[in-house]
């Protein structure tokens, strides 16, 4: 994964500016990438719904930095009338015999 080797590079690079004052800014990227949520490991019916937005009894809205999923082949009016930000969430008796 590109991603993963581009923050073992960074940890080296880190551990050469230990106790300099050009570590700071390499610090407080390292600190916001380490409190990026783990959204993709989990699907949305498990996330903890009680501190998201609801639009309606039945719909919330997804946090900004969920991640968005790819769609191929959208068109310029898909993107305008697709809804990519709210998720219908079961609440209740809707859910109890879906499991």
């Amino acid at each position: 994964d590109q991603f993963r080797d581009f923050l073992r590079r960074c940890d080296r690079l880190g551990a050469d500016l230990e106790g300099s004052d050009k570590d700071q800014p390499f610090l407080k990227l390292k600190q916001a990438l380490g409190k990026k949520k783990d959204y993709d490991k989990r699907p949305v019916a498990e996330l903890d719904t009680s501190n998201m937005e609801r639009c309606t009894p039945s719909y919330l809205i997804l946090p900004h930095d969920y991640p968005k999923l790819v769609c191929t082949g959208r068109t310029r009016l898909g993107d305008r009338v697709l809804n990519d930000f709210m998720v219908s969430i079961p609440s209740g008796s809707e859910d109890s015999g879906s499991k």
